[in-house]
């Protein structure tokens, strides 16, 4: 019994949570812009985690930059983050836009990084062909000791 009416409490629980609407705020943020900003916050993040000393030693404040950026305020973030949440499918679609544009991002540097790479190392294949090979021979020639047979 105890069990039935703790599953019937958890079903109104959830039943409750999705049919209550939240009003749609005056100040709304797009969603496009909204998208931008979650993508903005996420890239902050992944920032913070990777390379935090980037962030002290320019002296940013990120989370002010972002609404400075798309001229919002947190209040407004907030608001329009709750209505936007409120529609569970529409607020997936958001992030799966956001999850999307991060791993083309990724992608596209993970690219640039290995072309930077490829040629750094043609460079070094490059530099290498340069060097005098008779020079380097006759060196280590004249530089070798003979060690006498015991």
């Amino acid at each position: 019994m105890k069990k039935c009416f703790l599953f019937f409490i958890t079903i109104s629980f959830l039943a409750s949570c999705q049919k209550k609407s939240v009003e749609k705020p005056e100040n709304l943020i797009p969603k496009e812009t909204m998208v931008n900003v979650i993508y903005d916050f996420a890239l902050l993040q992944a920032i913070k985690n990777s390379h935090q000393g980037i962030l002290d030693s320019n002296r940013v404040e990120p989370t002010t930059y972002i609404y400075k950026k798309h001229k919002i305020d947190s209040v407004q973030f907030v608001k329009s983050n709750e209505f936007y949440a409120s529609n569970i499918k529409e607020y997936e679609k958001m992030y799966e836009s956001v999850n999307a544009r991060l791993i083309l991002n990724k992608k596209v540097s993970d690219s640039l990084i290995k072309k930077e790479e490829d040629g750094l190392k043609k460079e070094i294949i490059k530099n290498k062909k340069k060097v005098d090979t008779i020079k380097s021979k006759s060196k280590t020639k004249r530089d070798m000791k003979l060690i006498p047979n015991s």
